[in-house]
């Protein structure tokens, strides 16, 4: 430990999504870290369905007025634009933007600059 009482951050600590925001030390009884299932629906059904069925999913979310979190929305546009093994499908990627915007539109406490 550091003077303080903190512990030395190190890449293992430090709070991510996928963490949930604790450390290792709060994970589990005696540090044990059990395995995580996806960190919301959508997510879960882009990774069984593919992006393009994540990207129909939100929009009827939206239309129903069913918030989401960032973390997904964001991993949905870099794989339908990250994609660097095909071909970009132009209107696929402008679908894409314009359900990112209306998510900025809908919830824009969300919107972080570093994910979108």
């Amino acid at each position: 430990r550091e003077a303080g009482g903190r512990s030395p951050v190190s890449a293992s600590n430090v709070a991510t999504p996928a963490r949930g925001g604790r450390s290792k030390d709060a994970a589990g009884a005696g540090g044990t870290d059990k395995a995580r299932g996806p960190a919301s629906a959508l997510e879960d059904l882009m990774r069984r369905k593919g992006v393009d069925e994540a990207w129909c999913a939100l929009e009827e979310m939206q239309q129903q007025g069913v918030t989401t979190d960032k973390y997904t929305v964001s991993r949905m546009l870099m794989k339908t634009v990250g994609d660097g093994r095909a071909k970009l499908n132009p209107p696929r990627v402008y679908r894409a933007i314009a359900l990112v915007e209306r998510f900025i539109e809908m919830q824009p406490r969300d919107v972080d600059e570093v994910l979108f």
